[in-house]
Protein backbone atom coordinates (compact mmCIF):
# COMPACT_ATOMS: atom_id res chain seq x y z
CA UNK A 1 0.00 0.00 0.00
CA UNK A 2 2.61 2.37 0.44
CA UNK A 3 4.11 1.96 -3.27
CA UNK A 4 0.67 3.16 -4.19
CA UNK A 5 0.20 5.75 -2.14
CA UNK A 6 3.13 7.26 -3.46
CA UNK A 7 2.25 6.49 -7.33
CA UNK A 8 1.31 9.71 -8.54
CA UNK A 9 -0.30 8.85 -12.50
CA UNK A 10 0.12 11.43 -15.33
CA UNK A 11 -1.96 9.01 -17.53
CA UNK A 12 -4.90 7.00 -17.07
CA UNK A 13 -3.41 3.78 -15.80
CA UNK A 14 -4.09 -0.19 -15.41
CA UNK A 15 -3.06 -2.17 -12.49
CA UNK A 16 -3.27 -6.20 -12.82
CA UNK A 17 -2.32 -7.88 -9.13
CA UNK A 18 -2.66 -11.51 -8.82
CA UNK A 19 -2.92 -12.03 -4.68
CA UNK A 20 -2.46 -15.68 -4.13
CA UNK A 21 -4.55 -14.57 -0.24
CA UNK A 22 -6.29 -16.51 1.22
CA UNK A 23 -4.84 -19.86 -0.62
CA UNK A 24 -2.90 -21.86 1.97
CA UNK A 25 -0.80 -21.99 3.93
CA UNK A 26 -2.90 -19.32 6.16
CA UNK A 27 0.26 -17.23 7.39
CA UNK A 28 -1.81 -14.26 8.84
CA UNK A 29 -4.58 -14.01 11.46
CA UNK A 30 -7.59 -11.66 11.19
CA UNK A 31 -5.27 -8.68 12.74
CA UNK A 32 -2.40 -9.40 10.18
CA UNK A 33 -0.71 -11.14 12.55
CA UNK A 34 2.34 -13.32 10.86
CA UNK A 35 1.16 -17.28 12.13
CA UNK A 36 3.81 -19.95 12.71
CA UNK A 37 2.49 -22.41 10.34
CA UNK A 38 5.38 -24.68 9.61
CA UNK A 39 4.47 -28.12 10.96
CA UNK A 40 0.94 -26.99 10.43
CA UNK A 41 0.36 -29.71 7.69
CA UNK A 42 -1.93 -27.16 5.86
CA UNK A 43 -0.55 -25.96 2.70
CA UNK A 44 -2.69 -26.56 -0.24
CA UNK A 45 -5.81 -27.18 2.01
CA UNK A 46 -9.41 -26.71 2.63
CA UNK A 47 -9.64 -29.44 5.45
CA UNK A 48 -12.73 -28.92 7.41
CA UNK A 49 -10.07 -28.63 10.82
CA UNK A 50 -8.15 -25.35 9.66
CA UNK A 51 -10.81 -23.24 8.69
CA UNK A 52 -10.63 -21.26 11.94
CA UNK A 53 -7.18 -20.25 9.90
CA UNK A 54 -8.71 -19.55 6.68
CA UNK A 55 -11.07 -17.21 8.40
CA UNK A 56 -8.64 -15.08 9.80
CA UNK A 57 -6.56 -15.28 6.78
CA UNK A 58 -9.45 -14.05 5.00
CA UNK A 59 -10.55 -11.15 7.31
CA UNK A 60 -6.96 -9.73 6.98
CA UNK A 61 -6.97 -9.57 3.31
CA UNK A 62 -10.81 -7.62 3.50
CA UNK A 63 -9.26 -4.79 5.57
CA UNK A 64 -5.77 -5.11 3.23
CA UNK A 65 -7.98 -4.60 0.10
CA UNK A 66 -10.19 -2.31 2.00
CA UNK A 67 -7.53 0.42 2.23
CA UNK A 68 -6.02 -0.32 -1.21
CA UNK A 69 -9.84 0.60 -2.23
CA UNK A 70 -9.82 3.68 -0.22
CA UNK A 71 -6.63 4.74 -1.54
CA UNK A 72 -7.54 4.29 -5.37
CA UNK A 73 -10.43 6.27 -5.07
CA UNK A 74 -8.80 9.33 -2.94
CA UNK A 75 -6.47 8.78 -5.30
CA UNK A 76 -9.33 8.88 -8.63
CA UNK A 77 -12.58 9.22 -7.54
CA UNK A 78 -13.56 7.46 -11.12
CA UNK A 79 -11.18 4.97 -10.79
CA UNK A 80 -13.10 1.28 -11.67
CA UNK A 81 -11.74 -0.74 -9.33
CA UNK A 82 -12.47 -4.61 -9.61
CA UNK A 83 -11.76 -7.44 -7.37
CA UNK A 84 -12.11 -11.00 -8.86
CA UNK A 85 -11.65 -14.71 -7.76
CA UNK A 86 -11.27 -18.04 -9.47
CA UNK A 87 -13.14 -20.31 -6.68
CA UNK A 88 -14.46 -20.39 -3.59
CA UNK A 89 -13.33 -22.97 -0.32
CA UNK A 90 -14.27 -26.40 -0.47
CA UNK A 91 -14.52 -26.99 3.06
CA UNK A 92 -18.04 -28.61 3.10
CA UNK A 93 -16.82 -31.08 0.25
CA UNK A 94 -13.71 -32.13 2.80
CA UNK A 95 -16.14 -32.23 5.90
CA UNK A 96 -17.98 -34.81 4.33
CA UNK A 97 -15.45 -36.80 2.51
CA UNK A 98 -12.07 -36.16 4.23
CA UNK A 99 -10.86 -35.28 0.24
CA UNK A 100 -8.60 -32.43 -0.60
CA UNK A 101 -9.49 -32.64 -4.15
CA UNK A 102 -11.84 -30.42 -5.81
CA UNK A 103 -15.79 -30.79 -4.98
CA UNK A 104 -17.55 -33.82 -7.60
CA UNK A 105 -20.92 -33.83 -7.93
CA UNK A 106 -22.76 -36.97 -6.24
CA UNK A 107 -26.76 -37.38 -5.21
CA UNK A 108 -25.58 -36.52 -1.53
CA UNK A 109 -27.86 -33.81 -0.48
CA UNK A 110 -25.17 -31.67 1.01
CA UNK A 111 -22.90 -32.01 -2.27
CA UNK A 112 -25.29 -29.00 -4.33
CA UNK A 113 -24.05 -26.66 -1.44
CA UNK A 114 -20.56 -27.99 -1.61
CA UNK A 115 -20.32 -27.63 -5.27
CA UNK A 116 -21.80 -23.71 -5.20
CA UNK A 117 -19.51 -23.20 -2.67
CA UNK A 118 -16.33 -23.79 -4.26
CA UNK A 119 -17.15 -23.37 -8.09
CA UNK A 120 -18.48 -19.71 -6.82
CA UNK A 121 -16.74 -16.69 -8.17
CA UNK A 122 -16.32 -13.21 -5.95
CA UNK A 123 -16.89 -10.75 -8.84
CA UNK A 124 -16.76 -6.95 -6.88
CA UNK A 125 -16.59 -3.77 -9.53
CA UNK A 126 -16.94 -0.15 -8.19
CA UNK A 127 -17.67 1.97 -11.34
CA UNK A 128 -18.00 5.89 -11.36
CA UNK A 129 -21.48 7.08 -10.87
CA UNK A 130 -21.99 7.46 -14.76
CA UNK A 131 -21.60 3.96 -15.40
CA UNK A 132 -23.37 2.80 -12.56
CA UNK A 133 -26.09 1.34 -14.79
CA UNK A 134 -23.16 -0.96 -16.67
CA UNK A 135 -22.81 -3.64 -14.02
CA UNK A 136 -25.86 -6.06 -13.23
CA UNK A 137 -26.24 -8.41 -10.45
CA UNK A 138 -25.32 -11.62 -11.79
CA UNK A 139 -22.47 -10.06 -14.30
CA UNK A 140 -20.02 -13.10 -14.74
CA UNK A 141 -16.33 -12.87 -15.18
CA UNK A 142 -16.76 -12.83 -18.95
CA UNK A 143 -18.37 -9.28 -19.20
CA UNK A 144 -16.27 -7.57 -17.00
CA UNK A 145 -14.09 -6.00 -19.89
CA UNK A 146 -16.82 -5.48 -21.92
CA UNK A 147 -18.70 -3.25 -19.41
CA UNK A 148 -14.66 -1.60 -18.44
CA UNK A 149 -14.85 -0.73 -22.21
CA UNK A 150 -18.74 0.55 -22.52
CA UNK A 151 -17.88 2.62 -19.62
CA UNK A 152 -14.87 4.09 -20.77
CA UNK A 153 -16.20 5.07 -24.39
CA UNK A 154 -19.55 5.72 -22.80
CA UNK A 155 -20.82 3.02 -25.23
CA UNK A 156 -23.10 0.45 -24.51
CA UNK A 157 -21.68 -2.91 -23.57
CA UNK A 158 -22.20 -5.95 -25.79
CA UNK A 159 -22.36 -8.26 -23.25
CA UNK A 160 -21.83 -11.96 -23.49
CA UNK A 161 -24.46 -14.43 -22.53
CA UNK A 162 -23.28 -15.72 -19.05
CA UNK A 163 -23.02 -19.49 -18.91
CA UNK A 164 -21.25 -21.95 -16.47
CA UNK A 165 -20.10 -25.38 -16.88
CA UNK A 166 -17.43 -27.58 -15.23
CA UNK A 167 -15.61 -30.68 -16.43
CA UNK A 168 -13.62 -33.54 -15.41
CA UNK A 169 -9.79 -32.86 -16.72
CA UNK A 170 -9.23 -36.30 -15.73
CA UNK A 171 -11.30 -37.95 -17.82
CA UNK A 172 -10.61 -38.14 -21.49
Amino acid sequence: NEVLSSFEPKNPSFLYAHILMPHSPYTRDKNCNLVDFRGAGDFKSFRWEVRHKYLGFLECGNKQLKTLVETLVAKDPESIIILQGDHGAYFTYQKYTGDDGMPKPGDEPWREAAMDGAYSILNLMRVPKKCSNLPYREMGSINTFQMVFACLTQTRPDYLIDKTFSMDHEKK
